[in-house]
């Protein structure tokens, strides 16, 4: 039984998804189950991941619905205790998932989240993101911090959160 199964809905992502599933298959952390699902694509993202064999990844397709419908079908299928989110667009560091673990395990949390680095698709600083990138790093780092900014925007980034099965069960998506 994997700890975490980390939820990637797809939609048109061929472009991307590899480079996203293997950023999570190369973790440091390896009890993982990675479910992406193919949010009715009209190009090769579901042929993509089929292509990269590994048993941790499994492929769930279902017609178009947007993210969080895709997201939530995702969760269904998800057997980890723990859940993690990431998108078809994104790359995680080697040891996200490792250090998220330990950090909600150690503090017994229930959700953990962390920073970001946005780029742009050719690898660079998105210049136009940097206000955002700033905000969440820097002004959502203590819980009192981010209690009090969910008025004004979820201050957690979609893609970088791991909960508690249970979490993700009262409502939270």
């Amino acid at each position: 039984m994997p700890e975490v199964s980390v939820i990637l809905p797809a939609y048109n992502a061929s472009e991307s998804i590899g480079r996203a599933v293997h950023s999570l298959l190369d973790q440091t952390f390896r009890a993982i189950e990675v479910i992406v699902v193919d949010d009715g694509s009209t190009d090769d993202t579901g042929l993509i991941v089929q292509r990269i064999r590994d048993p941790r990844i499994r492929l769930v397709q279902c017609p178009h619905r947007h993210v969080v419908a895709a997201a939530n079908t995702t969760i269904e299928f998800a057997r980890g205790p723990l859940i993690a989110r990431m998108d078809a667009d994104d790359f995680s560091h080697p040891r996200r998932l490792e250090k998220q673990v330990d950090l909600l395990y150690r503090r017994d949390l229930d959700v953990v989240s962390c920073q970001v680095h946005i780029i742009n698709s050719m690898g660079q600083v998105a210049s136009t993101m940097q206000r955002y990138e700033r905000w969440i790093n820097e002004e959502t780092i203590a819980g009192e911090q981010i209690l009090a900014l969910r008025f004004v925007e979820f201050p957690l980034v979609n893609p970088t959160i791991m909960a508690r099965r249970s979490y993700f069960e009262m409502g939270f998506r």
